[in-house]
This record gives structure tokens, C-alpha cells and sequence, in this order.
């Protein structure tokens, strides 16, 4: 990798350090140009319920209160308000966003951010190779016909419809912090669309008996207590169902090409973003140090050059990668694109991550029959 790789880490433990003010709650101020620090925050833990708001030229934080469902129908995308406060903040009509919205900067700015160009077909792709996946694992699971659904970074919104569809008696409110790529499920019945950052913003307790999320901890700072707000808005004995990847395979590839590919992607999403794509290796350990009890966890190696959908949303991931690393003149986007034309060769296959899903259930109350 040369000096390129040392940069990436390097570029990566900056923004891990400056992550960690989002963790421990310390109070910082920067400049709202700083897109690196934007996250710094005073109380910021996951568990207050904490939400951003713009003052001046920084962004400062402040607790906000806790979410209940508002009264009466009103708006689809804001079905949430606070108890004695402002309703959250409804999405602009024309970009499917809150007005200003600092949250997540740090994936805002990535190199799979919804503003990179061929996002839609690369969260497309994730999805062909993904969703028989998640649905055999939400039906092991036992999710319950009539449960309230919740879907966290919904993406481009197939879990979200599939959950809307085991679920015929229930109901679904798919999220992210930008729901441009799903935003017309809005007009689908038992379907709420809501612009709504995992990080900051909260739902009522015990809003839900199911709560799902593919490749979301992987980008995150503090999973672990993402997971924590995760329970507080379960049910006593409500499902959770989390799904991310682990990279490793790519250590012991034989293609040394495609080893090389795999790490500067690896490289280049934690230093854009902060992403961890090896988190699925120790996803069953994060679901039970929240507290739930271990349901089953299932693990899904993914072939890239057999033909298979992993060859499409490699593709479309080397290319959009090689299209952020282009733009500072990087030599590892040669890397990446050596590794993209290794896929088509028809001598190639190797195993390029495992897919991992893990469920639980919030302690303290009955199974549900998913026939009920």
C-alpha cells in the first residue's frame, strides 16, 4: 500500500478520536465547515435521546425530550413528537431530508454516501445479493404477523417492503438519515417513512416488537449503545435482528489482486467514514453484552465470480470507490481497479466476506408466535 495505506490509518485513527467526543459526552465546539469533528457534542449518549441543532457557524447539542406518538393522523413522515416540545422535524418535500440536518456527518461524507453518484444501483445490487438472507433469518426468527416494525437505515427500502409483507396485521417504519432512495413507500399503507438519525434521534419505549438493521452498526462509532437505544424501544421479549459482514475471508484470499482490493476498500471506508466491515465477527458478542438473549445467529459466505449477485455489487463498490479515491489523485484506485477486472475472468472465484446475521430477544417477556 506505501504511503497511500499509511495515510488511510492514519486519516482513520483522526477520525476515530474525534468519534470518541460522540461517545464519552464531552463538550466541544467546531467549525460547521470541520466535517471531520462535526459530531463532537455535549451529552451526546445515545441513551438520553439526544438531537443535533444548528447555532450560528457550529453545531452545538442538546437533550431532547422523549418521543411519543402524536395524536391523530397527520403527516405520514411525522408520526413522532416530543411531550411538550417541537414536533421532529419534517422531511423537505423536495429532498426527502430535514432542513440542515448535520447527523452522520461522517457517512454524509463517505464513499458510499447517498450524494455519490450510483448509489441507488449499488444499495440495488446489496439487496439482490442480500435479502434471501435477511428473509430466511426474519421467518427463523418468528416474527409476529401483527408486530409494529421497526427498520433502521432502510437504504433503498426492500427489507422495509419485505417486513410490510410477513407482517400482513402489523406495521413498518423504515428510517435513515436520508430516505431519498425509499421515500415513496410513504404512499404504501402500514408503512411510515421517516428521516430519523440512529445516532440522535429516539422512539418512544416499547414502540415496537421487532427492530431490524443491515449494515448499519458497521458504520457507526458506538454500536454498542445503539444496541442499548435499540431495547429501550422494544417490548419486553421483542425481536431484534442485526446484520453486518466480516472481511476477514479477504486475509486468506489466493488472489492476491483481489486481497489487495479488498483491503483498500476496507481502508478507504474506515478512513471516509469510519466503518468497521469486520464487525459481523463479533456481532453475536455485541447483541448479548446489550442484554438480549441470543436467539440464533446464522452465517452466509458470499462467492464473488460465480456469476452470483456479489459480482454486480462488487462491481458497483470498486467502481464507487475507485471514484473516491480518483478524486485526490490516489494510486490505490488502480487497485481497485484491478480487482474489478479480476471479477469477469473466468478462470476467478474466492470468498470475499461472510454475511452474518444475529437475532435476540429483550428479556422479560413471552416469545411471540410469528403465526399470531
Amino acid at each position: 500500500m506505501g504511503a497511500d495505506g499509511d495515510l488511510l490509518r492514519s486519516a482513520a485513527r483522526t477520525r476515530r478520536r474525534a468519534k470518541l467526543h460522540l461517545c464519552d459526552g464531552r463538550l466541544d465546539q467546531f467549525d460547521a465547515e470541520d466535517r471531520e469533528a462535526r459530531q463532537a457534542a455535549e451529552h451526546a449518549s445515545i441513551t438520553h435521546r439526544h438531537r443535533a441543532v444548528a447555532t450560528g457557524g457550529a453545531v452545538r447539542w442538546e437533550p431532547s425530550l422523549l418521543f411519543r406518538p402524536s395524536t391523530g393522523g397527520g403527516d405520514r413522515h411525522t408520526r413522532y413528537a416530543t411531550e411538550g416540545g417541537p414536533s421532529l422535524t419534517p422531511l423537505d418535500p423536495m429532498t426527502s431530508r430535514r432542513p440542515a440536518a448535520e447527523a452522520a456527518s461522517g457517512y454524509d461524507a463517505g464513499a458510499f454516501s447517498h450524494h455519490m453518484t450510483g448509489e441507488q444501483g449499488r444499495l440495488r445490487a446489496l439487496e439482490k445479493l442480500w435479502d434471501p438472507f435477511t428473509e430466511h433469518s426474519l421467518r427463523r426468527a418468528g416474527v409476529p404477523a401483527a408486530a409494529r416494525c421497526l427498520e433502521v437505515g432502510a437504504g433503498a427500502g426492500s427489507v422495509a417492503r419485505m417486513l410490510a409483507r410477513i407482517c400482513p396485521g402489523g406495521h413498518v417504519t423504515a428510517t435513515d438519515i436520508d430516505t431519498r432512495f425509499f421515500a415513496e413507500l410513504a404512499a404504501e399503507e402500514r408503512v411510515t417513512v421517516l428521516s430519523h438519525d440512529v445516532t440522535q434521534d429516539g422512539f418512544p419505549a416499547g414502540s415496537f416488537e421487532v427492530v431490524h438493521a443491515r449494515m448499519v452498526l458497521c458504520h457507526l462509532s458506538c454500536p454498542e449503545q445503539v444496541l442499548a437505544a435499540m431495547s429501550q424501544w422494544l417490548v419486553p421479549g421483542g425481536l431484534l435482528l442485526v446484520e453486518d459482514l466480516d472481511l476477514a475471508p479477504a486475509d486468506a484470499s489466493p488472489h492476491p489482486v483481489m486481497r489487495r482490493g479488498l483491503h483498500v476498500a476496507e481502508q478507504t471506508l474506515e478512513a471516509s467514514q469510519g466503518s468497521d466491515l469486520r464487525l459481523g465477527r463479533r456481532l453475536q458478542a455485541l447483541v448479548t453484552d446489550a442484554g438480549f438473549d441470543l436467539g440464533g445467529t446464522a452465517v452466509q459466505p458470499v462467492l464473488i465470480g460465480d456469476g452470483g449477485p456479489a459480482d454486480e455489487f462488487w462491481r458497483l463498490s470498486f467502481a464507487q470507490l475507485h471514484e473516491f479515491q480518483a478524486r485526490n489523485s490516489s494510486p490505490l484506485a488502480g487497485e481497485l481497479d484491478a480487482a474489478m477486472s479480476l471479477i469477469d475472468r473466468p478462470d476467478f472465484t474466492d470468498i470475499g466476506m461472510h454475511a452474518v446475521s444475529v437475532w435476540g430477544r429483550k428479556p422479560g417477556g413471552p416469545l411471540s408466535d410469528p403465526s399470531a
